[in-house]
């Protein structure tokens, strides 16, 4: 028997099958470019059920300030899932939503709770230039993946967490 080694490069295409929420301010105008916040929620919001998102977070902060400047996106992570998992997914959404509404792509936050925030460091890990800026809250993260972060972070974390200790 025979060992073999050798490099693979491929194309891969993939099915993004995920729900969403979108807030779009009422004086929204298409024909000026928009801020965008993506918005990854905690685990307890995980499923197929889009009403758990509603009044949740960023979204609830939006729909309650009269004068919010931002369009907010927040997709759902399917159950047993974690953001990470569905990097590929919410990426593809994200660039649909930034074409479709003339989003300012140098404008473009992303921010997320907990879990969320866990998705928030993966993602700002391995961001190709679409983010300005991230705020992860509560978030946990590994701290050996960290160094390839170019883009500025504003991280939040309280040291009464119970959930996620802020040595992670």
């Amino acid at each position: 028997m025979a060992t073999h080694a050798g490099s693979f490069r491929a194309s891969v295409e993939i099915q993004a099958d995920i729900g969403y929420k979108l807030f779009v301010p009422d004086r929204y105008d298409a024909a000026r470019p928009w801020p965008l916040i993506l918005f990854l929620h905690g685990i307890k919001k995980r499923g197929a059920d889009l009403a758990l998102l509603d009044g949740y977070g960023l979204l609830g902060t939006a729909e309650r300030e009269p004068g919010f400047g931002f369009l907010v996106l927040a997709p759902q992570c399917p159950a047993h899932l974690s953001w990470p998992a569905v990097r590929h997914e919410v990426l593809a959404l994200l660039d649909r939503i930034v074409g479709e509404y003339g989003v300012d792509p140098a404008a473009v936050y992303l921010t997320g709770f907990s879990m969320g925030g866990n998705g928030v460091w993966d993602y700002a890990a391995r961001d190709d230039g679409r983010f300005a800026a991230a705020a992860p809250l509560a978030g946990y993260h590994e701290t050996a993946a960290m160094g390839g972060i170019a883009l500025p972070v504003w991280a939040f974390h309280g040291i009464e967490d119970d959930t996620v200790p802020i040595g992670r």
